[in-house]
């Protein structure tokens, strides 16, 4: 999945959860940002730096037992406030739909190999993995799309076409409460 498609289904998912049960109201929406798109920050990193000697864009940060169960207890015990950041960060195995990649999820399990996702050892190789996938892969494409969708539902649910909306969204990183005015042409 692209970085925008990891970003659109964390915060679709936060927004469900603040309408549906009135939890993570306090979510700082720049932060889940961010937390969506943290394995690939990291892992693609690794793989472009040469620090890792794995020269895929899927390595640590894509492993369920070395990295996202232990950020998920460790939030759970020590740091609950930081919730809706972790279920980001591990929203991220299923937007890249990591199942089909069993030696990388469950890493070390199939042996010391990390599954073959694409060789990056550049940043235009990176560009020639993604048009890859994009060529190839037929869900790609409706996903992100799906991701588009979801975007845009926040933008209108949300008034965040308001230009005053919009930059109390960039500016504080949560979703601006409907003004009084807006609540009375409401009701």
């Amino acid at each position: 999945m692209l970085p925008l498609g990891h970003v659109a289904y964390a915060w679709g998912g936060l927004r469900l959860v603040q309408k549906g049960a009135a939890l993570f109201r306090d979510a700082d929406y720049r932060l889940v940002a961010l937390a969506a798109m943290a394995p690939d920050l990291s892992d693609k990193a690794l793989a472009l730096s040469g620090v890792s000697r794995h020269r895929t864009g899927q390595v640590w940060a894509h492993t369920l037992f070395f990295c996202h169960l232990p950020v998920l207890f460790g939030t759970l015990i020590f740091r609950r406030g930081w919730l809706p950041y972790t279920l980001a960060f591990n929203v991220h195995l299923l937007t890249d739909r990591m199942w089909r990649f069993p030696h990388t999820l469950f890493h070390p399990f199939f042996g010391r190999r990390f599954g073959d996702w694409r060789d990056l050892d550049s940043v235009g190789g990176m560009i020639d993995a993604y048009r890859e996938v994009l060529r190839e892969d037929r869900a790609t494409i409706p996903l992100e799309l799906g991701g588009v969708a979801v975007l845009l539902w926040l933008l209108v649910s949300d008034r965040l076409y308001r230009p005053a909306r919009l930059l109390s969204f960039l500016r504080t990183g949560r979703l601006p409460s409907p003004s009084t005015d807006e609540r009375r042409s409401c009701g």
